[in-house]
Order: structure tokens, then sequence, then C-alpha cells
């Protein structure tokens, strides 16, 4: 016969949870610097490249 262990951890789910909501709202304060970042590399690379293309 085999015995489980059924008893839960509720101390780890919630530290899990606790966890998750802090990146959760760390990456919605850092997404608008990220979103400008990424906007500016691509005007930077739109407007180096503009005279290089398909004629």
């Amino acid at each position: 016969m085999t015995q489980r262990n059924n008893h839960r951890k509720p101390t780890s789910l919630q530290a899990a949870q606790a966890s998750n909501a802090a990146l959760r709202a760390s990456l919605l304060k850092a997404a608008p610097a990220i979103a400008t970042i990424i906007l500016v590399l691509v005007l930077i690379t739109g407007l180096t490249s503009a005279g290089v293309g398909f004629v």
C-alpha cells in the first residue's frame, strides 16, 4: 500500500501569487518606458535606412 501526502502548502501558493502580482505590477510600470525605447529604435532605424530600399 502506498501512502500519499495530500496536505496542501498554502504558504508557498500565497508566496507564488504574491511574487506573480509583484512581477505583473513592475511590468505594467515599465511598459511605457519599454514602448518608448522600441519606438525610438524603430524611428532611428527607419530614418537611417530611408535611402536604401527597393527602386
